[in-house]
């Protein structure tokens, strides 16, 4: 919903129905309206690993990701004697669209005997033009750095010790009815993993976060006006998340084994207040002091059959406890605000105790089978997911005219059952990978809209929902130095319990690249396809968007072995679209206040040129 801060989204999941993982660490963005999903707080170039797994193939991390699970990683740097002392990487990158300015680096000091590792990323942009000359509000500051402290007596240990920081200012969103003039993460971690014998092998990490966060609706756009005079509103808000992991691995022949423990606690803490007022008044506890917690145990097999077949499989039970510890505390704010309690109590009859205990289960059976440069795959699996501090606590007034937003602490887990099967085929010339994808979800957690007397509530309410499609993606390569490449992705997803689509679902889209790869060079030309899309949520204030194709343009030149410099244009013909899910419910935001209130669906940037240049010693 801006420039800055990616919200993943696979196969139709997204936000807390993805685990995301920085070096091993939970991250929570500190904004109920998610300005700072996890991604907002990861210096891409200081990660040597992203991985991406799609649904359920481990149960190592923690509950939940039944979407898929995205690690962002930072490989321990491995000295022999003869090595020199110090190794790293810097570059940089321009985009003419909204001036942006990105300029990174990694230093590694080190020997045998342990290392000093240090990065650091800056980010800064203006608003950037849509293909209609129109300027989206975009325009960001970014300051990123940290430093790893390692120790490796031996060549099987390895201990560290981690700091990192992430500054955010002055972060707009044209998607969303504030923008935030500050937003700050610190996160400290131990890491460790020692060999103990020949099969055994443990390893732990523990990690503290902290994100602190404000949003508002003046410090960076005109304050909306209500009633003849400027409606000045802030939320100020924290979250602070404790990560901790012990996994033991053992490898014997054709099996290997994994078990554990994880520990994750989170507490949050959101409050909107009226700072037009003197004195200033809370008009809501957003979040309302809400802390979850998670303990929990999984074992992992992998067994080889042969070089050509393997089965993997394993199991996981968590116990989680969520409670809103402020829900009976009412705002100093006027007669119609409420508390949390109040509020859950008006919406959905819930009264008393709030907190919410549950068993999440989890199992998983997954079956690889290679055979003359075909590799075909199979998995099914359960597991469950508990609300999150929004679907369960968010507690939000309003006055007549505005609009509620209201958690459930009376939901369900959400249970679902997955199954994918696929190919994966490589040949010299060719290659190609189909995946067919169902989950079947029980009690699946729903927000709707609905008009109570002068007020629009946002709410939550157990459903039974499916999600299903096919992913393809393949290359063709030819003449030397040519290549072709395609990927599509078909899904839908289905509201059983009354009819109609889930919120925020692609519509059908795909890519289509041409390359061209003599010696050091790469140039290459990409269209990128989406369908129109009328099959709308309702509920979301969906609204259809339009297909559409556009134009890349892309050079890179390998100048040396450790040098490379690339430019490109994307969006060549300067075309105004929309990608669907980016924002497409801004128009029903409960935080999109005020008659100047953001209420069209966020287009993309119009035609960018970029440069940038890397360099690794």
């Amino acid at each position: 919903m801006g420039g800055h801060g990616i919200d993943p989204v696979i196969r139709g999941q997204s936000q807390n129905r993805l685990n995301i993982l920085l070096d091993d660490s939970f991250v929570y963005g500190g904004c109920p309206n998610r300005m700072d999903p996890p991604t907002a707080y990861a210096p891409l170039h200081s990660y040597d690993e992203i991985e991406i797994r799609k649904g359920i193939t481990s149960l190592q991390d923690g509950p939940g990701g039944s979407g898929g699970t995205v690690l962002f990683r930072r490989v321990t740097p491995v000295f022999l004697e003869n090595d020199a002392p110090v190794r790293g990487d810097f570059g940089g990158r321009y985009g003419s669209n909204g001036d942006s300015r990105e300029a990174w680096t990694n230093l590694i000091v080190g020997n045998e005997d342990g290392y000093l590792r240090t990065f650091g990323q800056y980010g800064k942009a203006n608003n950037y033009e849509d293909g209609d000359g129109r300027e989206i509000a975009s325009g960001y500051e970014i300051r990123q750095g940290g430093g790893i402290l390692g120790w490796t007596p031996n060549a099987d240990s390895e201990w560290s010790v981690q700091y990192e920081e992430t500054r955010e200012r002055d972060v707009q969103f044209a998607g969303a009815g504030m923008d935030s003039p500050r937003s700050d993460s610190t996160t400290v971690a131990l890491k460790g993993r020692h060999r103990m014998s020949s099969r055994w092998t443990l390893s732990g990490n523990v990690s503290w976060n902290q994100v602190d966060h404000l949003m508002d609706n003046f410090s960076l756009r005109p304050a909306p006006i209500q009633m003849g005079s400027a409606m000045k509103v802030e939320v100020p808000s924290e979250s602070e998340t404790l990560t901790a992991k012990l996994m033991a691995e053992s490898v014997s022949g054709p099996t290997e084994i994994a078990f554990g423990l994880n520990a994750q606690r989170n507490r949050r803490d959101a409050v909107l207040r009226n700072v037009s007022s003197s004195p200033v008044l809370e008009l809501a506890r957003l979040w309302p002091d809400v802390m979850i917690r998670h303990l929990g145990g999984f074992a992992e097999v992998t067994q080889h059959f042969s070089d050509q077949q393997r089965l993997s499989g394993g199991v996981r039970i968590d116990h989680a406890v969520a409670r809103p510890r402020d829900s009976n505390e009412r705002p100093a704010g006027p007669p119609w605000v409420r508390s949390a309690a109040q509020l859950y109590e008006q919406a959905y009859g819930v009264r008393g105790d709030l907190e919410v205990r549950e068993w999440l289960p989890a199992a998983f059976l997954r079956f690889e089978l290679d055979q003359q440069g075909h590799h075909w795959f199979a998995s099914a699996s359960y597991s469950e997911r508990l609300g999150d501090a929004s679907e369960l606590y968010i507690a939000r007034n309003a006055a007549m005219g505005n609009q509620q937003w209201i958690g459930n602490p009376d939901l369900a887990p959400e249970a679902h059952r997955q199954l994918d099967i696929g190919l994966r085929s490589q040949a010299s010339r060719w290659d190609s990978q189909l995946t067919l994808f169902a989950d079947d979800v029980e009690d699946y957690i729903y927000r709707e809209q609905v008009q109570i007397g002068t007020i629009k509530r946002d709410r939550y309410r157990n459903i039974r929902a499916s999600l299903y499609g096919l992913e393809w993606e393949g290359g063709v390569r030819y003449a030397s130095h040519w290549e072709t490449r395609a990927q599509a992705l078909i899904m839908r997803g289905d509201n059983r319990s009354d009819g109609g689509t889930l919120a925020q679902v692609s519509p059908y889209q795909g890519q289509l690249s041409q390359h061209w790869r003599p010696g050091k060079w790469d140039a290459s030309i990409t269209l990128r396809l989406a369908a129109a899309n009328d099959r709308l949520n309702e509920d979301a204030g969906e609204r259809a968007s339009a297909g559409y194709a556009v134009v890349d343009l892309g050079l890179m030149w390998m100048v040396s072995q450790n040098a490379e410099i690339a430019l490109g244009v994307d969006n060549l013909f300067d075309k105004r679209y929309v990608n669907f899910i980016n924002r497409n419910r801004a128009a029903s935001d409960p935080l999109n206040i005020g008659e100047d209130s953001f209420t069209d669906t966020l287009t993309e940037p119009g035609r960018n040129a970029w440069i940038s240049a890397s360099h690794r010693f």
